[in-house]
């Protein structure tokens, strides 16, 4: 159950990140990144998610709820947000100018920037990942048992499958999305490389039709045509290469960051005296993490 709940934990992370960076990361250039990330919308967002998938994890030492969500809420402000600001630079500042920082942040402060993508966060709400988990789980669970599966059907117009299929294209998702599912695939898949196979070749295949269907109606095909545009600017290309390159590495970040939280949220635990129950000794000495290669990394044990 652990194994699933951290696999679980990861990937509400990573789809976290890629909500937080599908805009963009104390000097000028910084301070711009900052601005592009509040302009989105996505940091109340990626504070909420965090929040809401880091404070279970301080809750098991033996916390209360409303001390672990204002531990992870401080954590976010403190730790987190620059640490993603730092990560996010090293892939930015090479080749997205000040400039181009500046022309992205005038279409994402437009009317029409906000617009889609106050539209854009159904890709990432509850309802949406519970459409496109029903669509998937019968597939995973042929697929799981050796019998083949078709191609996933859309159910928005064809000019409008056109649209997302440039937006999806142009903004780098297809490209992050990608990297990101195989990690997750190759976390969850266990040891059966034919099953693993099975499942990088499905999201390849589905991934697209499923995130779209996530978001339609909701985003309209005047957002879509609005981002393609702003993807298609000399600014917007160099946003989305940026983008590809700051969510390769993703995972790892994620995982840094998970294991960051569970050191200082012991601490704080043992600062405030918090008795950890059965269910927190357990933790304390069965946590683990999976490493983007598979293999099992135990998490430093608490001081006794």
């Amino acid at each position: 159950m652990k194994k699933i709940f951290l696999n679980k934990l990861l990937l509400t992370l990573c789809l976290t990140l890629s909500g937080v960076f599908s805009c963009f990361a104390e000097d000028s250039y910084r301070a711009l990144l900052k601005q592009m990330m509040e302009a989105s919308g996505n940091l109340v967002q990626g504070k909420d998610k965090v929040v809401e998938s880091f404070s279970p994890l301080m809750m098991e030492l033996g916390s209360s709820e409303s001390a672990a969500k204002d531990f992870a809420a401080k954590f976010y402000e403190e730790d987190f947000l620059n640490d993603a600001l730092d990560w996010m630079e090293t892939s930015f500042k090479p080749s997205v100018s000040e400039g181009d920082l500046k022309s992205a942040l005038a279409f994402f402060t437009s009317p029409a920037g906000q617009l889609a993508q106050e539209h854009s966060k159904t890709y990432n709400s509850e309802d949406a990942q519970k459409r496109m988990m029903a669509k998937m789980l019968p597939d995973l669970m042929k697929m799981a048992t050796g019998e083949k599966v078709g191609t996933v059907e859309s159910s928005a117009p064809k000019d409008y499958q056109k649209l997302f299929r440039d937006y999806y294209k142009l903004s780098g998702l297809e490209k992050s999305m990608s990297v990101l599912t195989e990690q997750i695939v190759n976390m969850t898949g266990g040891e059966d490389q034919k099953l693993k196979s099975l499942l990088v070749g499905y999201f390849d295949k589905n991934l697209e039709t499923l995130l779209m269907d996530g978001g339609y109606p909701t985003v309209t095909k005047e957002d879509l045509t609005n981002l393609v545009n702003f993807f298609k600017s000399a600014s917007g290309k160099k946003v989305s290469e940026a983008n590809a390159k700051v969510l390769k590495s993703a995972m790892q970040f994620g995982l840094s960051e998970v294991m960051k939280f569970q050191m200082k949220a012991r601490n704080e635990v043992k600062k405030l005296g918090s008795t950890t129950n059965a269910v927190g000794d357990e933790a304390a000495e069965e946590e683990f993490i999976i490493a983007p290669d598979g293999a099992e990394e135990p998490i430093i044990a608490p001081e006794r």
